[in-house]
């Protein structure tokens, strides 16, 4: 998943068990700023700039996720979706594509892989449907205007 510096991120595990466990034996590490700290869930908005792989560990388990810290939207613009992103994307929202005949309005009709610099239509809806949702989140100034928000 791609954010920009300062914005909030929340992260969360469920622990299964038979055993009463509370979820102060979670520990969470980031790889470039070390502790971050305990519990089932952590909110953080202090990330630095860069490539981190969070980890969770307790319980003798650990699992790990990654994260891009950008230090802000042009940064994170220039820069392809990671896979989640777009899956995400697909499972979160219906997309009814008109191009097809009506028994195949659906986006399995189309080649599963995206490209920014493409031309085609049908790529291009996910890329600037995740950039569209980034400007609401944080009203940001919308790049290439006169800087008005949206």
């Amino acid at each position: 998943e791609r954010f920009i510096r300062g914005e909030e991120i929340s992260f969360s595990v469920i622990v299964s068990s038979q055993l009463d466990l509370d979820g102060f034996q979670l520990k969470w590490i980031s790889n470039k700023d070390g502790d971050l700290g305990t519990g089932l869930e952590l909110t953080l908005d202090n990330l630095s700039t860069g490539i981190h792989v969070i980890q969770v560990c307790g319980y003798g388990v650990c699992t790990s996720i990654s994260v891009r810290i950008y230090e802000d939207l042009w940064q994170l613009y220039q820069s392809p979706p990671a896979e989640g992103e777009i899956e995400r994307i697909l499972n979160d929202f219906s997309f009814n594509l008109i191009d097809g005949d009506e028994s195949d309005e659906k986006w399995d009709a189309y080649a599963p892989v995206f490209d920014q610099n493409s031309t085609d239509p049908s790529f291009l809806v996910a890329i600037s449907k995740i950039d569209i949702l980034r400007h609401q989140r944080f009203s940001a100034p919308v790049p290439f205007t006169n800087g008005q928000t949206i």
